[in-house]
């Protein structure tokens, strides 16, 4: 999460338009975790999705902020592409055997 978070930043620091594009990417994988947990809440915890859309909308504002030359069509569009893919499931398999039970349910102190 930590690498994600840097690499959008990334090109406010160098000063350079070398990196045009990678932020975009970065907020295509943010959507495509979101919607790949959303899509299998049985086996993901159950605010990852919150936090995580949470966090790319927080990440995306800030950086708009920061300089005005960052395009927020592109971070936008590449959250939502990334959001689509992860409803659609694509490049994830896994075969839940069964349920997930949370630790307070299983009498576990």
């Amino acid at each position: 999460m930590l690498p994600a978070f840097l690499l959008t930043f990334l090109p406010h620091w160098v000063g350079s338009d070398a990196f045009l594009g990678i932020s975009g990417g970065v907020f295509a994988l943010y959507g495509w975790i979101v919607g790949i947990s959303l899509r299998n809440r049985q086996i993901f915890p159950p605010a990852l999705w919150w936090l995580l859309a949470y966090f790319a909308l927080a990440t995306m504002l800030a950086s708009s902020l920061l300089s005005p030359r960052t395009s927020w069509v592109a971070h936008a569009s590449g959250l939502l592409l990334g959001l689509a893919i992860g409803f659609w499931e694509i490049g994830f398999k896994h075969e839940l055997k069964k349920p997930i039970v949370a630790s307070s349910a299983t009498g576990a102190s």
